[in-house]
């Protein structure tokens, strides 16, 4: 199960890189970069749930 919690964190923490990329590849204004931040607060605040 430790193994599963891994793949999934990795996973997360790679989806999270690609976002960043993305939006600040796409010229994201400094609001949407927030909203970004916030965002991704919100998805590491649950990994409890997991």
């Amino acid at each position: 199960m430790n193994e599963q919690k891994q793949r999934i964190h990795d996973a997360l923490v790679d989806l999270i890189a690609q976002l960043i990329k993305g939006y600040s590849e796409n010229g994201a204004s400094p609001e949407e970069m927030e909203a970004l931040a916030e965002l991704i607060k919100v998805a590491l605040g649950t990994k409890n749930a997991l």
